[in-house]
């Protein structure tokens, strides 16, 4: 049970959750992106509360198991990455040069470029992991949650990422 949690971040900042599994780090993090209600309390993100909160492309997201879906999703990989950039642009509308540099970049930093025309099914879950990593910074988020960002990530690849 997650009690009397007070913390501002700012700017610059790198915040850890530390704890032993079960002691609601994932819960916490949910709280703050407004995917779960506190019973108590409130969570304000940019000065908005998080239940009016609005602007979604400043804030990146990196779930625990984002591996866990279907690995005969017909998706490739760049695919994937632009779905981050839907949020700017809305549903089903066509992406545009711009996006497509930013997932070019995006996929760069989480070196998966060269995986780009690949399907996301047939990349191993630490290469995945690392799609969505690409996918969460192709909006050049001004805070990025990341919810165990190294799961399923081989130790080389952890050091780079960190």
């Amino acid at each position: 049970m997650l009690r009397d949690i007070t913390f501002e971040i700012h700017k610059g900042d790198y915040l850890g959750l530390v704890g032993p599994n079960g002691a609601g780090k994932t819960t916490l993090l949910k709280i703050m992106l407004g995917l779960l209600t506190p019973k108590t309390g409130r969570v304000v993100l940019f000065g908005t509360d998080v239940r009016e909160f609005k602007n979604w492309p400043k804030i990146g997201y990196v779930p625990q198991k984002a591996v866990n879906f279907d690995v005969r999703f017909p998706a490739t990989v760049m695919e994937v990455v632009l779905m981050g950039r839907s949020a700017l642009r809305g549903l089903f509308r066509s992406f545009t040069e711009e996006d497509r540099d930013q997932a070019e970049q995006a996929l760069k930093t989480a070196e998966m470029w060269e995986y780009r025309d690949r399907l996301i099914g047939d990349l191993s879950g630490g290469e995945q992991q690392r799609v969505f990593i690409a996918r969460a910074l192709v909006t050049s988020p001004e805070i990025i949650f990341l919810d165990e960002p190294t799961t399923g990530v081989d130790a080389k690849s952890q050091e780079e990422f960190y």
